[in-house]
């Protein structure tokens, strides 16, 4: 941290705190709840008791969330409770210092990186989102703190950062399905072309580890449900969201080109699948056991989503999905196009919280009043181009991968999340708006630049252009004829 930049710091650290403040005159609280109902939990109580075999038979989801829930769970509930809002605190703090470090780096300055960063905190998404137990804020600080490794790295060459930036990626791939393996690789391919060979070699050993963990745990997968994925609901999540007329789907079913489970649709209770061959008998003697893969319900009676058959359900409809794009093309762009106008959409949308939201919703709405999805749309858009032409330009290095890191993300989550997901897309953007939030400040701080290096040069113009009018010296200047 530069001395000078210790006064950033502290106006944001002053930021988060008054951002505290708001949100506790909001009704804000910290919504611990979910880890009751969520479908991405397991059961709470085979958390608590069994934590270590339950996660190693968890294929709906990645590992590290679950287990950092069910490691809280183990303490008395009280002290539970505080655990999860300190360390969301935390890391809400974190997330804005993140932002800060990186702005300055992106060359945006001090006061601008401030007002940035005081904008953000102040946003109800921030405010709803770090005071929720869920992965959003987790991975959004992964990503962040990632991009600052890769910066420290490129800046120093020192190899602890590279293993800290490969580390904490491998860490984000194991929160959050969406962040897969393929994308720190497309990351080191676009990285690899800015920075010189001794700390790109540097970036590539120390991402074989953490990239052979990720696979194993891919691997893992296939052993217990034959799916080699970091999450096996893929099909159940690209199964929804489609308007198809009824006849469409009776007349495919009939040609067996559907599954008949197509008819029911995802996510639905076990109950509702019994007919159409699932949650039989068989499906408890099938595979390896334990709660976690053989309840088809939690204790407290949510379905475990987890169950062996969910897997074979989303088999099926990712099946019958792949189908639809073939037949029905129309149907699927029109899916992709609600899920990109949902992705561009200010938040947050969905408030799954227990405490009153009313005065958050005004807020939220007051908010996204002047903010249209097509305007988003068009300034992510804008800043991808940007970052696409700084990073492949000339400058600082550490600077242009900084940016080539934002534009790679956003770009890979932006594209996955909309062609899979159809329903909390805005949700999955302010995962990566810091990085956005950086792009911005960079683009507008290199516009202001420009046009201060053009006045500049104008005014230079404009004052040779004068002093070239003027008499030289000694010349007698005429005056006026007498008339």
């Amino acid at each position: 941290m530069r001395r000078r930049d210790r006064g950033l710091f502290l106006a944001v650290t002053v930021s988060w705190l008054a951002s505290e403040v708001v949100a506790r005159a909001l009704g804000v609280r910290f919504d611990a709840s979910t880890f009751t109902y969520f479908w991405q939990l397991l059961d709470s109580e085979v958390l608590r008791t069994d934590l270590l075999r339950a996660v190693f038979y968890l294929h709906a989801q990645p590992p590290l969330f679950n287990l950092f829930v069910g490691s809280v769970l183990k303490l008395p509930p009280e002290a539970a409770s505080i655990a999860f809002t300190v360390v969301y605190a935390a890391m809400s703090l974190g997330l804005l210092l993140a932002m800060a470090w990186l702005l300055r780096r992106n060359g945006v300055p001090r006061i601008v990186a401030a007002l940035a960063c005081a904008a953000f905190a102040f946003h109800p998404s921030f405010m709803v989102y770090t005071h929720w137990l869920f992965y959003t804020v987790p991975v959004a600080v992964l990503v962040a703190l990632a991009a600052v490794a890769l910066e420290r790295h490129v800046e120093t060459g020192r190899a602890v950062y590279a293993h800290a930036f490969a580390w904490l990626a491998a860490t984000v791939m194991l929160t959050r399905a969406v962040y897969h393996p393929l994308w720190l690789v497309a990351v080191l391919v676009v990285v690899g072309r800015i920075v010189d060979r001794t700390r790109f070699r540097q970036l590539l050993a120390a991402s074989v580890v953490p990239l052979v963990v990720v696979n194993l745990w891919y691997a893992k997968n296939l052993w217990e449900i034959g799916s080699y994925q970091a999450s096996s609901w893929v099909g159940m999540n690209l199964a929804n969201g489609w308007r198809l007329p009824p006849g469409d789907v009776d007349a495919l079913v009939a040609a067996r080109a559907l599954p008949a489970v197509w008819r029911r649709g995802p996510f639905l209770g076990p109950d509702a699948y019994t007919d159409v061959g699932y949650f039989g008998p068989a499906a408890v003697d099938a595979g390896p056991h334990h709660a976690t893969l053989d309840a088809p319900y939690k204790w407290d009676g949510y379905p475990n989503y987890n169950h062996r058959d969910y897997a074979r359900i989303s088999r099926a409809l990712l099946g019958g999905a792949v189908t639809l794009v073939e037949t029905h093309p129309g149907a699927f762009l029109a899916r992709v196009r609600r899920a990109v106008r949902l992705f561009a959409t200010p938040g947050p949308r969905l408030l799954l919280v227990t405490y009153d939201a009313t005065d958050v919703r005004r807020l939220t709405e007051w908010c996204a009043r002047p903010v249209s999805p097509r305007l988003v749309a068009a300034v992510i858009l804008g800043l991808l181009g940007w970052g696409a032409g700084v990073s492949s330009g000339r400058g600082p290095r550490a600077r242009r991968v900084v940016v080539a890191y934002a534009v790679v993300t956003v770009l890979w989550v932006g594209v996955c999340t909309s062609l899979v997901e159809v329903g909390e897309n805005d949700r999955m953007r302010w995962e990566i708006d810091p990085l956005l939030v950086v792009l911005l400040g960079g683009a507008i701080t290199a516009i202001a630049s420009r046009l201060a290096a053009s006045a500049r040069n104008g005014k230079g113009a404009l004052h040779d252009a004068l002093a070239d009018a003027r008499p030289a010296a000694g010349d007698r200047y005429p005056g006026p004829r007498r008339g």
